[in-house]
């Protein structure tokens, strides 16, 4: 992190103008809540700190802006806030950052159904820490078209490992489509020349007008009934024992590369962000006035110093001016004008472990001003609100906690959970906001939702280090004792334990995980509860994650017998398994993955077993990756997790007779040909070092519809295909690559068989046939040149090869709009 923020340095005008950001007249600071009042005080002296903090009514001095600005505009940040399926309006916003050398922008919007119209600026925060910086909203409405424009896409032409199954199979379904990337497209303007306008309805939003010059953005918004086409990612940046993250991986770009160019390809609705969209980290080392508190040893008075007004004037200019750089940055920033977002809170989002600290240190006022510092601008940036408005703009929960839940369309919901601010030692989330959750919000969901997505920045599921969690908390409570210290400063123990704040460094990871001790309570009454809402409502949750700096696919099932013969047979149909749920963990777009040992630990405690106290249910991770990036089969254990950056790309699958068309009523339904699939999600990870035009690995899995209660009436064509093919349903997982094995070919890059060549196999399960020239066996046992054999998995979790066809891009990620870091090391 210590790297990136240097970077971050040059992007918002150098180191220079960074430090600008933090002088104050006269060497004296204020605070930012007494900006307008410059004749105001600042706080008197106590024994125990420099300063006391503020109270309201003391007088201060005046703090000077920057004498110039670091940019006179930052953003646009474009932003996705909800479906209004009552009105047919998509909404959203554009958030900018501006300095008071200049006026807000003006921005002016173009969408097909629509026209043209001006959007009016609402200033959430002027003068933001002293830096002459305003923020500025502009509320979108876009109507929506009712039918998809055509054609729409088959979903086996993107991958969907059901779909090209059931199609070998010879199984009729309901003709799986997902979006073709033919969406309405909307333009944004900044700053353009107004040529003429036509008064609409007398107001600005009904101003139909024509503009000339500014600089134009665009993105894409879904027809009613189309399938959406949408991304999440985690961990957008680097820790701070990160040493030269630009020079060894170029960054976090790499993989935004990618995400642009699907997004170029096929258009992408909606971007959510799994959590550690940034990494606040760093401010512990570059603002001054914590170094002292930093420095004390003893937890007690460590615990009771205050939080000062010098602390909070560095601590704010900091986060204020790290989101400016990181979000502006090349690529990323391409992103965030192009592809509108919603995002959850983890714990960099406000500094390492924020939350599962004890609560002496959790609750003491250094950390408490810190978080409600990392709120403020985490709402302002991340959902263009402020703790004034967030309440009334769809940001709910218990007394501290800023949830919400949107719809995606008129099919899918996501709730994004607050685990942070609302977080303690002993609890992930308000139990009043679980209360909210299922009581108020889900009941309200329309009867067309059949897929909701919970956004967790912590996998539900995952493996636990249990004696790890122990051992690390005896240490956090004998540190306490005054002769921890002494007794252990001159082992190397002491210095092995990383001691932050006092604390085991490693303690707050292993408290975060819903596995824990303190939170497996919390977290398997929840299981309990979302099993109880999709067998009332028939639909299927799917959990989306991050956190944990690899990839893996978790799933909770129905299962009563785990023998070693049984334990991998679905003993309840998946299309009615109302306890199927997966947990989808991507991570991280950006950092870097855990050292061995700690994967090595994962795979080892991976293993499927009951959930503790939720009757007739078990969880484990699938075994996904068969095989690495390059074609190397993995060895037996090593198959669950994968450790490369990554992100994740989905389709929501939609029946093609259950699609309104354009110049058509109402959809039809037949349950006939209904498809048993909902979603498909696809793994993307970035390639090893030095081998990048190997290009983009990916896996896929296909998730189940849920067919139970009225829905089987409804659907009895589903559940009779279903019977008939055990197989329907079951997530299946495959892998797409461009090349075959090198290490099989000498180091050559052979050519991969299209997709249509794979269809017309005998089996998608089967092994292709070799040609005359391949049939020699390599080293290794396996035939040289004959690129990777399809191979079986354990029953129900297949991985299966399959190849895009069209040419490898000649930018090892397809986008070549970056003109800074190309060429870089990639990590391994």
């Amino acid at each position: 992190m210590l790297a990136a923020l240097q970077d971050a340095k040059k992007e918002v005008g150098g180191t220079d103008n960074f430090e600008i950001a933090f002088k104050v007249e006269d060497g004296q600071t204020v605070e930012l809540d007494q900006l307008a009042h410059p004749e105001q005080n600042s706080g008197q002296k106590n024994e125990n700190n420099k300063h006391k903090g503020v109270s309201e009514g003391t007088d201060h001095q005046k703090r000077v802006p920057p004498a110039a600005p670091l940019k006179p505009l930052y953003g646009p940040f474009l932003n996705f806030h909800n479906v209004d399926l009552d009105k047919n309006m998509w909404l959203g916003n554009i958030l900018f950052v501006h300095h008071m050398s200049r006026s807000p922008p003006r921005i002016h919007v173009h969408s097909k159904i629509d026209g043209g119209r001006w959007a009016d600026p609402v200033i959430l925060d002027e003068d933001i820490s002293g830096t002459g910086y305003s923020a500025v909203r502009y509320d979108l409405q876009v109507s929506l078209e009712i039918g998809p424009p055509e054609p729409l896409l088959d979903a086996t032409e993107v991958g969907d490992p059901q779909a090209r199954h059931l199609k070998q199979q010879g199984v009729e379904t309901g003709e799986p489509r997902v979006s073709s990337g033919r969406s309405q497209k909307v333009t944004y303007t900044v700053d353009p020349q107004e040529v003429s306008s036509a008064q609409g309805n007398g107001t600005t939003e009904g101003v139909d007008s024509t503009i000339s010059g500014g600089t134009a953005y665009e993105f894409y918004v879904a027809a009613r009934d189309e399938p959406w086409h949408w991304a999440f990612y985690s961990c957008n940046g680097f820790g701070t024992d990160t040493k030269n993250p630009e020079e060894k991986y170029d960054g976090v770009r790499p993989l935004w590369r990618d995400k642009l160019a699907i997004h170029k390809k096929r258009p992408l609705h909606l971007m959510v962000g799994c959590g550690d969209q940034i990494y606040q980290d760093d401010f512990f080392f570059h603002c001054h006035s914590l170094r002292q508190w930093l420095d004390i040893t003893n937890s007690v008075e460590r615990e009771s110093y205050e939080f000062t007004v010098e602390m909070q004037i560095e601590v704010e200019r900091y986060y204020f001016m790290h989101y400016l750089a990181h979000f502006s940055q090349p690529v990323v920033g391409d992103a965030m004008t192009a592809i509108p977002s919603i995002n959850i809170v983890d714990d960099h989002d406000i500094f390492d472990g924020f939350g599962s600290y004890p609560e002496p240190l959790q609750q003491c006022p250094v950390f408490q001003a810190i978080g409600k510092i990392a709120l403020r601008f985490y709402l302002l940036f991340q959902h263009h609100s402020t703790t004034h408005r967030a309440r009334d703009e769809g940001l709910w929960g218990g007394s501290t906690g800023y949830n919400f839940l949107r719809l995606m369309g008129p099919r899918t919901a996501i709730f994004g959970s607050d685990g942070r601010f609302e977080r303690k030692k002993t609890r992930v989330c308000d139990p009043k906001t679980w209360d909210m959750l299922f009581e108020e919000y889900l009941p309200s969901l329309p009867p067309t939702v059949e897929h909701l997505i919970f956004a967790a920045g912590v996998p539900v599921s995952f493996p636990v280090l249990g004696v790890t969690e122990k051992v690390m908390e005896f240490f956090s409570k004998i540190r306490r004792w005054s002769g921890f210290r002494k007794m252990f400063r001159f082992s190397g123990l002491y210095k092995k334990l990383g001691l932050a704040f006092g604390e085991p460094s490693n303690l707050d990871d292993l408290i975060d995980h819903w596995n824990s001790d303190f939170h497996i309570e919390e977290r398997n009454n929840m299981i309990l509860r979302f099993q109880d809402f999709c067998e009332k409502r028939s639909i299927r949750v799917t959990i989306i994650a991050g956190d944990v700096h690899c990839a893996a696919i978790a799933q909770f099932r129905t299962q009563t017998n785990l023998k070693r013969d049984t334990k991998h047979v679905y003993e309840v149909p998946p299309l009615q398994d109302a306890r199927l749920m997966y947990n989808i963990i991507s991570s991280a777009i950006g950092n870097i993955p855990p050292p061995k040992i700690v994967l090595k630990f994962f795979q080892w405690s991976s293993s499927r077993k009951p959930v503790l106290n939720v009757p007739n249910t078990t969880e484990g991770l699938v075994h996904i990756f068969q095989h690495d990036v390059d074609g190397h089969p993995n060895k037996k254990g090593h198959r669950k997790i994968m450790a490369r950056r990554n992100w994740c790309e989905i389709d929501e699958v939609v029946p093609a007779s259950w699609i309104t068309r354009q110049e058509s009523g109402d959809p039809v339904v037949d349950d006939k040909v209904a498809t048993p699939e909902i979603a498909v999600f696809r793994l993307r990870f970035e390639p090893p070092k030095h081998r990048e035009h190997i290009g983009i690995g990916i896996y896929h899995v296909s998730i189940p519809r849920l067919v139970v209660g009225e829905k089987e009436k409804e659907l009895p064509g589903l559940i009779e295909m279903a019977e008939n093919n055990k197989e329907m349903g079951v997530g299946v997982a495959e892998m797409d690559e461009k090349v075959a094995d090198e290490a099989e070919t000498g180091g050559q890059n052979t050519s991969a068989p299209p997709v249509e060549s794979m269809l017309s196999t005998p089996s998608l399960f089967s092994h292709p046939e070799p040609s005359a020239a391949s049939r020699s066996t390599g080293t290794d046992g396996h035939p040289e040149g004959d690129g990777i054999p399809l191979q079986r998995q354990k029953p129900n979790e297949w991985p299966v090869q399959s190849y895009e066809s069209g040419d490898v891009p000649q930018h090892p990620f397809g986008y070549e709009e970056d003109t800074k870091g190309k060429g870089k090391e990639v990590m391994e």
